[in-house]
């Protein structure tokens, strides 16, 4: 089976994506091989890459087509989990994921959507792209509303596509998710990409200042996009604009090598904030409280989906520690988890 999307290693969200994918292949009946397909360079750590082989996933780039293309043939294909259906930059992604997905049906494959994010469909070509694309799926299923919205713009758009949810709400209750009976310390996960950007730095480090103070220090900022010019960088310049003094220290920053540490450190923290869905996500299926920040329709769907009040980061830094503990909604968790689940059918046995 091959498992297409923004996989590689630069951001430890869709690594889980990843994995979650695999892991409802495998509860459906896949015994095979994962090719893990991106189209860009899959770079991957020494860590990264002995999680792929603990999870039997080799890893592939369109930017070898050749080699991808003999890693496709004759495979089912699941397009799925994070923002895969994306018209941002034109027509081109469309069009590749048409192609991958015209090679796997030609040489006998099926082929699902799963749990997909959609923005900024726009643009004829790219909406007859991605149209031509949902015809040639056995399923098509969106995380959300608003991903459906983005997809709805013809009548067989409309009765092709469903919404489910996210994939890595699957998670929930799973023996992925480590148990921890002591939580401490509040993450703040930072979300910053050349072309997006939710808070800028003058208005960051107050909002890390203060829950550095409500959480008596304990604060950590997260960075699951590790690239200098993504959440990394974001994070060094909080922690640089930090107040000096004995009282004020600057906060940890946290990156992720493999799914399994970014797991264990969710599951021992107390409070996630974060304008970044996966963060919230992660957070909300490891028992943590989680304070979502406005800035995106994802975020704010989340939000509305597990009960959760929307924050914006004026509100959190007239919160106290007490105010901020809330708590997702468990029986909307399992109705998305079920959700989730319900992604791939039941597979033949390989």
């Amino acid at each position: 089976m091959v498992l297409c999307g923004a996989f590689g290693g630069t951001n430890i969200g869709d690594e889980l994506i990843l994995l979650a994918d695999a892991r409802l292949a495998r509860g459906a009946g896949y015994e095979g091989q994962f090719t893990a397909l991106t189209f860009g360079n899959a770079t991957l750590s020494e860590e990264a890459s002995a999680e792929y082989a603990r999870n039997d996933i080799e890893p592939a780039s369109l930017r070898r087509p050749g080699a991808a293309l003999r890693s496709i043939l004759g495979k089912d294909l699941l397009i799925g989990g994070g923002q895969v259906l994306d018209g941002s930059y034109g027509a081109k992604l469309p069009f590749l994921q048409l192609c991958v997905a015209l090679a796997c049906r030609l040489s006998g494959g099926r082929v699902w959507i799963g749990g997909a994010g959609a923005l900024a469909i726009k643009g004829r070509l790219t909406k007859l792209l991605y149209h031509l694309l949902f015809i040639l799926t056995e399923d098509v299923s969106v995380r959300d509303q608003a991903s459906y919205d983005a997809v709805a713009y013809s009548e067989g758009n409309r009765r092709r596509v469903r919404v489910a949810a996210d994939v890595v709400f699957s998670l929930f209750e799973s023996d992925m998710i480590p148990t921890s009976t002591s939580r401490s310390e509040t993450v703040l996960a930072v979300h910053n990409a050349p072309h997006v950007k939710f808070m800028d730095q003058d208005l960051a480090v107050p909002l890390a200042e203060h829950l550095a103070l409500v959480s008596a220090g304990s604060l950590t900022l997260a960075a699951h996009d590790a690239r200098e010019n993504f959440d990394l960088g974001f994070a060094s310049k909080i922690a640089s604009g930090f107040s000096q003094g004995k009282e004020k220290r600057p906060p940890d920053i946290q990156t992720f090598d493999s799914v399994e540490a970014c797991l264990d450190f969710y599951s021992q923290k107390s409070l996630v904030v974060s304008a970044r869905m996966h963060p919230l996500i992660i957070g909300a299926i490891a028992g943590c409280a989680c304070v979502p920040l406005a800035g995106s329709s994802k975020v704010a769907e989340f939000a509305r989906l597990t009960g959760l009040r929307l924050y914006t980061p004026a509100d959190v830094m007239k919160a106290n520690a007490q105010e901020l503990l809330q708590y997702p909604d468990k029986k909307a968790l399992r109705s998305l988890a079920a959700a989730a689940r319900s992604i791939l059918p039941i597979l033949a046995k390989v």
